[in-house]
């Protein structure tokens, strides 16, 4: 990363390639699932206040289910095959050195249509497991709602929390395995899907994977802890000096006339801009530092085990042209011997 980044460091490569980042870490996968996921609780928080959702068939509302449902089905093919093919760019970012987006949009395009293809069937299937598993708590709590019975609304209202929690843990994991251990084969090898998965579980026993999962979340988490407080610190300096200069200005100019109070005015503007945008822009380099940081993570992991990835990480030192060998200097003749006669 500090290669990448800092040698030389110039801030539109910086905010390019951490918002690059920042945009790949939304992923398919969790865009899929999450999403429903959180318009259910909405829906549950609604009836929990009172709101009935239409009790007879209409029309209407079914109308307007369907559009949504058409437009979220568009929003997620387009932001998550987006999110999928920038993935290959962050791990060219990593991998490859490289900081042009274009040229490695391009370099992998047949490998993300593939890999986005491996995301659509463990989203199916996914949302095929959880849908079964949800349906029953979910009719349930409809029905204690209309019936307005508390006691039983509750546990109906538990499960579908715990279960949100651990579908939200499901879907980090299986996001983790796929982008850690498949996408660097099919990025580097153009492997198939069959291949990718054979390959990755012959190096990879299933208690090295756990462990590694757990440890990349303590260290991603800790990492990105670490971010967020300092950019809360730094916009909280930043704060106190825009907000001492201008309790000054407040002081100094408020009463003495309309003019004065134009620039006091202006100048609550402007320090307002401009926390706005440090704040933007610092949400951008704490996410995409910290997006960077978990392909570095993975990839080093990954490529002590897979030796093509490996080699790109750490390649090997060129031989050395093979010696001549020594030669003993060659002699002169020796003169002829003077005649004996």
């Amino acid at each position: 990363m500090g290669d990448l980044l800092l040698r030389p460091f110039r801030v539109g490569t910086f905010l390019k390639v951490s918002f690059v980042a920042m945009l790949a870490e939304v992923g398919c996968i969790s865009f899929a699932v999450q999403m429903p996921l959180q318009a259910l609780m909405v829906v549950g928080q609604a009836l929990g206040q009172g709101k009935q959702l239409p009790r007879g068939p209409s029309t209407g509302f079914a109308a307007a289910m369907l559009i949504m449902a058409a437009i979220f089905a568009v929003l997620w093919f387009l932001l998550g095959y987006v999110s999928t093919r920038l993935r290959f760019v962050v791990f060219d970012f990593v991998v490859g050195r490289r900081t042009q987006v274009a040229e490695s949009w391009r370099l992998f395009g047949r490998a993300s249509w593939r890999y986005f293809g491996l995301n659509l069937l463990v989203v199916l299937a996914m949302m095929t497991v959880l849908i079964s598993v949800a349906a029953p708590f979910v009719v349930g709590f409809i029905r204690a709602v209309r019936i307005n019975n508390p006691a039983a609304i509750m546990p109906h209202m538990l499960a579908l929390i715990l279960g949100t929690f651990a579908a939200a843990i499901l879907v980090q994991v299986v996001d983790s395995v796929l982008r850690d251990f498949f996408l660097p084969q099919m990025a580097l090898e153009d492997a198939a899907i069959e291949q990718a998965f054979s390959g990755s579980f012959q190096r990879e026993s299933p208690g090295e994977v756990a462990l590694y999962l757990l440890l990349k979340f303590g260290v991603t988490l800790g990492f990105g802890m670490a971010l967020g407080l300092a950019l809360v610190l730094c916009i909280a300096v930043v704060g106190a000096v825009f907000f001492g200069i201008g309790f000054t200005l407040f002081h100094m100019l408020w009463a003495s006339g309309a003019g004065a109070r134009a620039v006091v005015v202006a100048y609550i503007v402007v320090a307002a801009l401009i926390l706005a945008v440090l704040y933007v822009v610092g949400i951008i380099a704490a996410s995409g530092l910290n997006g960077l940081f978990r392909t570095a993570y993975a990839a080093y992991f990954y490529g002590s085990r897979y030796r093509p990835l490996g080699d790109q990480l750490d390649p090997a030192p060129p031989a050395a042209p093979p010696e001549e060998p020594l030669q003993a200097p060659f002699s002169p003749p020796l003169p002829l011997p003077p005649p004996v006669w």
